[in-house]
């Protein structure tokens, strides 16, 4: 599918129904709106001894959101027997979101070309800036990634 808007173009990736159903419990009380962009990537810390954290990063048309994805089938999440899940089922849990207002930054981060930052204000002056330091798969999708949350970012401001 693809989105057209005002000579802005954004390619979707995945509609798959189950990612968008497992998309939908996720954001809840939000509503999904329109998903512009979903990538499979990791999330690493600056400081501190933790290893990269695998995410899911989803940018629509209001809002950005990181994701813990399990999905069963790629060794993420576990098939036990007797268990309720099947093969193919998404899970998703909200880790951090934002407005799509309130991103100030997205930018390639360091030498690195499959790394970025989306550094994002608070809402309040008593909440602190988040950085979100993602590592993507391949310099490709670090690039998809920050053009289509600009290209979101733009679209949601006019």
């Amino acid at each position: 599918e693809q989105l057209s808007n005002n000579a802005h173009h954004v390619s979707i990736e995945n509609d798959d129904k189950q990612v968008l159903d497992a998309l939908t419990v996720a954001v809840a009380p939000h509503s999904v709106g329109v998903v512009l962009h979903y990538q499979i990537l990791e999330q690493r810390w600056k400081h501190g001894d933790r290893g990269c954290v695998r995410r899911a990063c989803v940018v629509t048309d209001t809002h950005i959101y990181l994701l813990d994805e399990d999905y069963v089938g790629d060794g993420s999440e576990s098939l036990d027997a007797g268990s309720s899940t099947s093969l193919g089922d998404v899970r998703l849990q909200p880790v951090d979101y934002a407005d799509l207002s309130q991103i100030s930054q997205v930018q390639a981060a360091g030498a690195d070309p499959k790394s970025i930052t989306i550094v994002i204000r608070p809402q309040s002056r008593l909440q602190r800036t988040h950085n979100w330091r993602l590592l993507c798969r391949d310099g490709d999708g670090a690039e998809r990634l920050v053009e289509d949350v600009r290209k979101a970012m733009k679209m949601a401001s006019t």
